[in-house]
């Protein structure tokens, strides 16, 4: 159910969307793969309810030069990488048409895992990446999905009642490395636990691999409740450093880290396993009554007040908490308040080491992604862009 009913207020949105969307589709084409394979999740959805007809089959052509743009030497991920162009497909195309190139990205995926992984295990560019495609594969995924799990089960590692997966220092930014130099223990839904959470929450509710990913996703809830409690500040910080304590500011709302995106996680888990409903419902509302923290600088899916609108959206129409739906009507008007005259329709991408605005139309830092959030609120079809975020509830 769409979260905005009254139809003048659709109409008005709708009018938002086509605008972003004609904006972006002005410019000249991105030659990367993965903004190509971003545009075409976008005229997909804007076609499927004809806010915005594909006419000229703009989703094919994206579609088709992100192919074109494919090279061995591109990353794996399912965001900017190989995974990404394998989820696009699967997720766009008919199983006759996915068959064949998806069938060759598996091979690739599957070979890199049988060689010992020695990579990130987030969703962004690792293991939960490749295996939120696999799951977008249906059938097809399911001996991928078997690997990602071997791989998380032999580095996982106990943390007093329940598991963590630990982040050495040499994957670390140099940045990063002066406040974790032996690694931390990542907390977030892009980069870290959280993320592990909810990719395996998807697998129990699927039937995929039950056992396995369910004892892997308890144990990470298990961690993830027990390394720290709330404050008046929030609950979740970013990470903990090995040998050190937690770190981030933990007031944070948004998708990537904070207690957000935590309680997306916690919220599928709790739909497959009811101990932790709890503990997901009083984290999503917490989040839903706070203030506008520091920090919400721009529109941005990622880190931005589409992307809060968003999950307090999907976590609304999943648990139909009234408290939670209010607190996304709220960021949604945050979100139109924040609408400038710059690119892309409005909704430029604040930069914040350099303090400037910026035209940007990603799916998670711009334009794009605030798009396919607006039209989510409106539409009668359901966002399932959002499995590539893990936020399908």
């Amino acid at each position: 159910m769409p979260l905005i009913t009254d139809a003048g207020e659709r109409e008005r949105l709708r009018t938002i969307v086509r605008e972003v969307a004609l904006a972006i589709e002005a410019t000249t084409a991105a030659d990367d793969a993965s903004t190509r394979c971003q545009r075409a999740v976008l005229r997909a959805y804007l076609a499927a309810d004809d806010t915005l007809p594909d006419e000229d089959d703009a989703t094919t052509e994206h579609v088709s030069a992100a192919l074109a743009a494919r090279s061995a030497t591109d990353p794996l991920g399912l965001h900017g990488g190989l995974a990404e162009i394998g989820w696009t497909i699967a997720h766009l195309a008919d199983d006759a048409h996915a068959a064949d190139i998806c069938a060759s990205i598996d091979e690739v995926l599957l070979r890199v895992l049988d060689e010992d992984w020695h990579g990130e295990y987030d969703l962004i560019g690792g293991l939960v990446g490749f295996g939120v495609y696999a799951l977008e594969r249906g059938g097809h995924g399911h001996l991928l999905v078997s690997r990602v799990l071997d791989q998380l089960e032999a580095s996982a590692e106990p943390r007093g009642a329940g598991l963590a997966w630990h982040t050495p220092a040499a994957r670390l930014p140099a940045w990063q490395r002066t406040q974790a130099p032996d690694g931390y223990w990542n907390l977030g839904l892009a980069h870290g636990i959280a993320g592990i959470i909810a990719w395996c929450a998807r697998c129990v509710a699927a039937g995929v691999e039950d056992a396995r990913a369910r004892a892997l996703m308890n144990g990470a809830v298990s961690y993830l409740l027990e390394v720290e409690t709330a404050n008046e500040n929030g609950r979740f910080s970013k990470w903990h450093a090995r040998g050190g304590g937690p770190a981030g500011e933990r007031a944070r709302l948004a998708w990537c880290y904070g207690d957000l995106g935590i309680a997306a996680a916690l919220t599928a888990a709790a739909r497959v396993d009811a101990r932790w409903r709890e503990s997901a419902r009083e984290l999503a509302r917490s989040c839903a009554t706070r203030p506008v923290p520091p920090g919400v600088h721009d529109t941005a899916l990622c880190h931005g007040a589409a992307g809060i609108a968003h999950i307090l959206a999907r976590i609304a129409g999943a648990t139909g908490d009234e408290v939670i739906a209010a607190a996304a009507r709220r960021w949604l008007a945050v979100t139109l308040e924040m609408r400038t005259d710059h690119a892309y329709g409005g909704f430029p991408a604040f930069d914040g080491g350099t303090l400037t605005w910026r035209a940007d139309a990603t799916l998670l830092a711009g334009a794009t992604g605030v798009a396919l959030a607006l039209h989510a609120m409106v539409s009668d079809v359901e966002p399932l862009w959002d499995r590539a975020l893990l936020l399908d509830l």
